[in-house]
């Protein structure tokens, strides 16, 4: 494979952080805030440190954020990431912001759909093809990469193994299984069992008796105790002992 050009140091923000700023600007400034505010969020003290200029080169890297004189303000991109309009397009942006970093994009087409290489190996293979020309450099790209991935949701851990999938998944929502209705057995000896269920949240409880002469349900309020429905049943039961006037009469 051909040495790609030269590369120094990873994105000194990662995706997380990116993230948080741009949920943060849209937040408190309606889609752009201050320099000032920026270097608050990021931990720096003025906007004129190494540390927070670098940072906000990684946020533009990302392309969540454009400056503009004092101001920075959010891409549309960026709003796509801090006020999606659903699940699926915050998780398409942080995809595309993800695959901004050239780096990043070069390594995921050549993994996806294969085996996430082990750490050191991979930071041997971006010194030898990729000429990241310092270790410490490698390692930090590497682990950026990983924490990007993970971000993103481009990492399938199914059968133990780690496996870089081409796109990002949005796991379905799954039904709960239909909840088959419980059967119970007739009894001559007592009135029968209860059956507690709640279909409405937890506005109301189904109390279903099994009697000889068929089944009876009672819906009552959420939350009563098994003592009141120990109660109901013997008086249903006292009920049931009575004598019954003759049919006609």
């Amino acid at each position: 494979m051909a040495r790609t050009k030269g590369r120094g140091r990873a994105p000194y923000a990662s995706l997380v952080e990116a993230i948080s700023v741009a949920e943060r600007i849209f937040r408190d400034g309606g889609g752009q805030l201050p320099q000032e505010h920026i270097a608050s969020a990021l931990g720096s003290k003025s906007i004129a440190s190494s540390t927070f200029v670098r940072k906000l080169a990684a946020l533009r890297h990302f392309g969540v954020v454009e400056v503009h004189g004092n101001t920075v303000k959010l891409t549309s991109l960026g709003f796509s990431i801090a006020a999606p309009a659903s699940s699926e397009e915050k998780l398409s942006s942080l995809f595309q912001a993800f695959r901004r970093v050239d780096l990043f994009q070069l390594l995921h087409d050549r993994y996806r759909g294969k085996l996430l290489p082990e750490m050191n190996s991979l930071k041997n293979i971006l010194m030898r093809e990729y000429d990241v020309n310092k270790r410490e450099h490698a390692e930090v790209w590497v682990k950026a990469f990983f924490d990007a991935l993970e971000t993103v949701g481009l990492i399938d851990r199914r059968g133990g193994s780690q496996m870089v999938l081409s796109q990002p998944q949005i796991a379905p929502i799954m039904k709960p299984p239909a909840r088959e209705e419980r059967k119970l057995e007739p009894r001559s000896e007592s009135l029968g069992e209860v059956d507690r269920e709640e279909p409405g949240g937890d506005k109301e409880q189904i109390i279903r008796l099994n009697f000889e002469g068929g089944p009876a349900t009672i819906r009552m309020p959420a939350g009563i105790a098994d003592n009141e429905i120990e109660k109901l049943i013997a008086v249903l039961e006292a009920m049931k002992k009575k004598p019954q006037a003759p049919k006609g009469a």
